[in-house]
């Protein structure tokens, strides 16, 4: 604040100027009051729900939303926990399953959750609001409280996702997430109902291995395997699919749609 007043010589001796500019570089001003930092951390360590409104500014605190995702129909086998802020939007809760759950990600998909259905913008007509658009956090999400993937509206792969613990974000933290704390089962395959995998699933279970290929690419196939799931492999590959999954839903050309 002195240093302000200093690189104003013409008016630093003018005390309405002085208060004029104090207003304009305080931070803790609000409707003509200054609150003081050590009252407004009090304050807003006080609220339980890590919500408060002080003369009109609402602080919100950053919290951890744990999600547990389970490929449906697929008897448990296939499913992840996933530690998200709750900062994020849907969209990235849905491009962090699909880059997780070993998508080609090239189909639509949509979220429910409360009865509102959530689109990608890609072929929204205003019909539903957008998963970008929507934070976590907006959702006044509850523990125990399920929402509902929908991924490739052709073949219809369906994920649950539950919620099954919040807890405060620590500082210095925002950057870890989202990340991967457990899971089992390598993915699902694009253009493959359930039904099918389940097949696969089973017939790996009872032999004690997979014969089911895939294309690696047009002169080579590999062996599928449903139980090759490695974390630690996720985890370092996640951030980057997601934001790969995120440009080709987020910053298409619609002409060449």
């Amino acid at each position: 604040m002195y240093n302000v007043l200093r690189n104003f010589p013409s008016v630093g001796s003018n005390l309405t100027y002085q208060k004029t500019i104090y207003k304009a570089f305080n931070p803790f001003l609000f409707r003509g009051a200054v609150l003081q930092p050590k009252s407004r951390a009090a304050l807003y360590m006080k609220n339980k729900a890590n919500k408060i409104k002080t003369q009109g500014v609402v602080f919100m605190a950053v919290q951890v939303y744990t999600f547990k995702v389970t490929y449906k129909h697929c008897e448990g086998k296939i499913w992840r926990i996933f530690d998200v802020s709750s900062n994020s939007d849907l969209a990235l809760l849905g491009y962090m399953i699909l880059a997780s759950f070993d998508t080609m990600a090239y189909h639509l998909f949509s979220i429910e959750c409360n009865n509102t259905i959530y689109e990608t913008a890609i072929e929204n007509y205003g019909e539903y609001p957008l998963l970008q658009e929507t934070k976590l956090s907006e959702l006044g999400l509850q523990i125990g409280q399920h929402l509902e993937m929908v991924y490739d509206f052709g073949c219809e792969q369906e994920f649950d996702i539950e919620l099954i613990k919040i807890s405060d974000m620590r500082k210095g933290t925002g950057r870890a997430y989202p990340k991967v704390i457990d899971g089992a089962g390598r993915g699902i395959i694009d253009g493959m109902h359930v039904c099918d995998l389940m097949k696969i699933i089973e017939r790996t279970d009872k032999n004690g291995k997979s014969d089911f290929e895939v294309a690696v690419d047009c002169n080579r196939n590999m062996i599928w395997d449903y139980r090759n799931y490695n974390i630690k492999y996720d985890n370092y590959m996640l951030k980057g699919y997601i934001e790969v999954i995120r440009k080709g839903y987020e910053e298409y050309d619609e002409y060449e749609l």
